[in-house]
């Protein structure tokens, strides 16, 4: 069995998820670790980073990092959402968490979006189908054909307003 590691790095809540899996054959999550980050707290109208928000996702990412290396996992992947996209201060984040050496991918609204539709047709049976994915700073609505994204529909910026596509 192969194990992957992933960290969902929202604008509420850091979240480790392991999966095992075979690859072309199935998955299932076999572990997963859950802290409240807050990281897109208090960026309202100045749209930055908060310096106590940025140490509490740090320790997030320390603790995962430590939980991986006990575990002999591959360091995890990093996928970040919301806050880290739409903050004008994301540089020092990622100034401050450069020593933990972990790739950090910052998603566009259309990729988030695309991930949730993923989430949707390997969770459940339906082909066809519209998704709505509400995250503590963003919300993507999107279309599922033939359990495929057709196209976000909509991508919501709590911060700024609706933008339609």
């Amino acid at each position: 069995m192969h194990r992957l590691a992933i960290v969902d790095l929202g604008s509420n809540t850091a979240r480790l998820v392991v999966f095992g899996y075979e690859p072309g054959l199935w998955f299932r999550l076999i572990d997963e670790i859950r802290e409240p980050v807050r990281l897109g707290e208090g960026m309202g109208r100045r749209n930055a980073l908060a310096p106590e928000a940025i140490e509490r996702a740090v320790a997030a990412l320390t603790l995962y990092t430590h939980f991986t290396a006990a575990a002999a996992l591959d360091r995890p992947r990093v996928i970040a959402t919301s806050a880290l996209r739409d903050a004008a201060n994301a540089e020092r984040f990622f100034e401050r968490a450069r020593h933990l050496e972990l790739p950090i991918e910052v998603l566009s609204g259309e990729e988030e979006a695309a991930l949730g539709v993923c989430a949707v047709a390997n969770s459940f049976a339906f082909a066809d189908a519209w998704v709505a994915d509400l995250g503590g700073g963003s919300a993507q609505i999107s279309a599922m054909r033939g359990r495929l994204v057709c196209r976000p529909f909509a991508v919501w910026r709590v911060r700024s307003g609706l933008s339609l596509n």
